[in-house]
């Protein structure tokens, strides 16, 4: 399948990945992706890619004035509503995606520069085939997106919404150590 990724701000074309999955129908076999190409230009991102990630999966903003750059949450993606529900402060916020009455996509982002979260997110897939396998531990950078997992009914009967819980802890900039925060349900 083709995906295409809102292009970053400065940049006026979306960026186009082409991507082969394997999936199996039991829940323990998940997803994984076999492959990909980068159908879109990637050379105009090396002089800005971290030294962790491929040049060819990287995408980053054009530097513009000296102020705050803002994130901008897409409304809408792939013909779905995005739903955001505030984690923390309006910095932490989770999206979610439903796709009709089948599936669903989850991401959590971090939209503020001077704090970095953890996000745990253990779970159990029941009649559910999750793309990642749970439980999810992330550390959230700030200003950055992390596409959790997508979520398959594995069966007809089964029934969303989804009920999951995540425990999310803070580290504000300047400081060493992570506080936890709270769980918080995040259906």
């Amino acid at each position: 399948m083709d995906i295409h990724v809102v292009p970053p701000k400065g940049y006026n074309e979306d960026e186009v990945f082409s991507v082969a999955l394997k999936h199996y129908a039991r829940p323990e076999d998940n997803v994984w992706l076999t492959g990909f190409t980068r159908q879109t230009k990637y050379s105009k991102f090396k002089s800005c890619t971290d030294k962790s990630v491929d040049v060819k999966l990287c995408a980053c903003a054009k530097k513009q004035g000296t102020g705050e750059d803002t994130i901008q949450i897409p409304r809408e993606m792939f013909g779905s509503r995005t739903i955001v529900k505030d984690l923390d402060l309006g910095c932490l916020l989770f999206l979610r995606r439903d796709y009709g009455s089948i599936a669903l996509a989850l991401e959590v982002t971090n939209i503020c520069a001077d704090r970095t979260y953890k996000f745990e997110m253990p779970g159990w897939a029941g009649e559910k085939v999750f793309s990642k396998e749970l439980p999810i531990n992330l550390e959230l950078s700030p200003k950055t997106f992390y596409f959790l997992t997508s979520v398959n009914k594995l069966v007809s009967k089964d029934t969303f919404p989804l009920t999951l819980e995540a425990t999310i802890h803070l580290k504000k900039r300047g400081s060493k150590k992570f506080e936890k925060l709270r769980k918080v349900p995040i259906t």
